[in-house]
């Protein structure tokens, strides 16, 4: 059903194989009859970052009904709007996020109901879009997103 979310009304199946260290990752997406088949390599990272969101770690958070969103993302004072349902600031921040790596969160807002909003210590973003599906079941995307290394900026 989460291959589905958003708003396929065929058959749709998805099988994913992976033989180990070294080998690639395999996907079989079918969809009416039509199947797409994906290879990607997979390789040792030099390192990992750690997207853990620990609760003790988030430092900013906010939970706002899509609507509001979809309407206007620059325009909204969530301090005093009532379409915010939690608004928590423990500190102030400020970080930079690559708007290429945050257009595709727009395939999960259109169908979302509530958004949460948390970014860490680290300045790490999460947004996690709550989607109720026709068969009134809760389903969840999160979208995570590093900052932009200001560290070159003079």
């Amino acid at each position: 059903e989460c291959l589905c979310i958003f708003g396929n009304e065929g058959n749709t199946s998805l099988r994913l194989y992976y033989d180990g260290y070294g080998t690639p990752l395999q996907l079989v997406l079918e969809e009416n009859e039509v199947v797409t088949e994906c290879s990607i390599q997979t390789s040792e990272a030099d390192e990992t970052l750690d997207f853990d969101f620990v609760s003790a770690n988030i430092c900013n958070k906010v939970i706002i009904k899509s609507e509001c969103m979809r309407e206007t993302f620059n325009e909204l004072d969530l301090s005093k709007s009532d379409m915010v349902e939690v608004f928590e600031c423990k500190t102030t921040q400020k970080n930079k996020y690559k708007l290429a790596l945050l257009k595709p969160l727009a395939k999960a807002l259109s169908p979302s109901s509530k958004i949460a909003l948390r970014m860490d210590t680290r300045g790490f973003l999460s947004l996690q879009f709550m989607i109720v599906t026709e068969d009134k079941q809760l389903c969840f995307v999160e979208y995570l997103c590093v900052p932009e290394d200001d560290s070159n900026e003079s």
